[in-house]
């Protein structure tokens, strides 16, 4: 007879041609012997050819297919497949990301030794690849880019609310349903605000940093941080929990939009925008370590970042109050 394994891994995946590969070697450096499962939404640049290269000769790695496309199915899918092989613990990968060596263990370890129901781990965004993703990873690294959050940096471990999830205890996963597959984005947080509420621990493990690669391009960064405004509202609007730092864009990209309106009848209202110029500019170059070219990107990726965010925040909760069924979440576990 064979016996479950303690715990199973799932790398949610869409379009990642140019992370996948590389992320599963950093895994296979351990030797687990847990069964990994690629959960793909219908990649077309490859990613799953690479995962299928890479799974020839190991029978740790599955291919599966994520015909919903989004992260809350993949993780889901993987929950009730850890079920069915009688795991304990479920471990979210991300193929957007760096992973130490051990990481896998000790996330499981962490567990194991503390009576908490998800760890989870400091997200570092990265400066690597071309000039704009290193602006990216630069601007994250920096309170303009993560505003304090306490998983965007290093800190020391211990209870939190919120953070970029590493692994949950199987059984408490299962219990609140899961992801809530009605949100695209931002998943995490609204599934956190469930745990919380109904009593359940949250261990943010500081010894094991994942390191995040920015989207490399403006237009991508974009479309994650409208995405990410958005569901973050919706968040906020059913559980009732926001922070200071999560108002910010919303209320920059609100009065960006009605100094633009009101300037038209009196020019002096367009100072706003060069405090606001000033004041990302300053930023930065801080951020930038004083070099010039460096900071004119960050810059323009945090105009975008944040008013995308911003502009996304302020969709949901014009939606919200004009009652239109706009992707109304519904909390299924499919």
């Amino acid at each position: 007879m064979i016996s479950p394994p303690l715990a199973v891994v799932v790398i949610p995946t869409l379009n990642e041609a140019a992370h996948i590969g590389r992320v599963l070697a950093e895994l296979a450096s351990e030797t687990t012997g847990w069964p990994i499962y690629v959960i793909d939404g219908g990649s077309v640049d490859g990613t799953c050819d690479i995962v299928q290269t890479v799974a020839v000769g190991r029978g740790d790695i599955t291919l599966l297919n994520n015909p919903q496309r989004s992260q809350a199915h993949a993780v889901n899918l993987a929950a009730r497949i850890a079920a069915e092989l009688g795991a304990t613990y479920l471990i979210r990968v991300d193929a957007h990301a760096h992973y130490p060596k051990g990481f896998l263990r000790g996330i499981v370890q962490t567990l194991e030794q503390t009576p908490v129901d998800s760890v989870v781990v400091p997200l570092i965004a990265v400066s690597e690849g071309d000039s704009w993703q290193k602006a990216a990873g630069l601007l994250q690294q920096s309170w303009l880019g993560h505003g304090g959050a306490q998983h965007r940096r290093q800190r020391a471990s211990g209870l939190v609310r919120h953070g970029h999830h590493a692994a949950f205890r199987l059984s408490a996963f299962l219990a609140l349903g899961g992801y809530d597959t009605g949100f695209s984005a931002n998943e995490d947080a609204e599934f956190d605000a469930r745990l919380i509420a109904q009593g359940g621990k949250i261990f943010l493990q500081s010894r094991w940093p994942v390191g995040y690669l920015p989207r490399a391009t403006i237009r991508k960064t974009w479309a994650q941080y409208q995405r990410n405004g958005y569901w973050r509202a919706q968040t906020v609007l059913r559980h009732g929990q926001v922070s200071m730092r999560q108002l910010v864009p919303p209320v920059f990209a609100a009065t960006l939009l009605g100094t633009l309106v009101f300037g038209v009848a009196w020019p002096p209202a367009f100072l706003v925008w060069l405090c606001a110029g000033c004041g990302i500019g300053i930023a930065s170059f801080m951020a930038a370590g004083a070099k010039l070219d460096s900071a004119a990107r960050i810059a323009a990726l945090a105009t975008v970042m944040h008013f995308g965010f911003g502009l996304g925040f302020l969709s949901a909760l014009i939606s919200h109050l004009r009652a239109t069924p706009r992707s109304q979440p519904k909390r299924v576990f499919q």
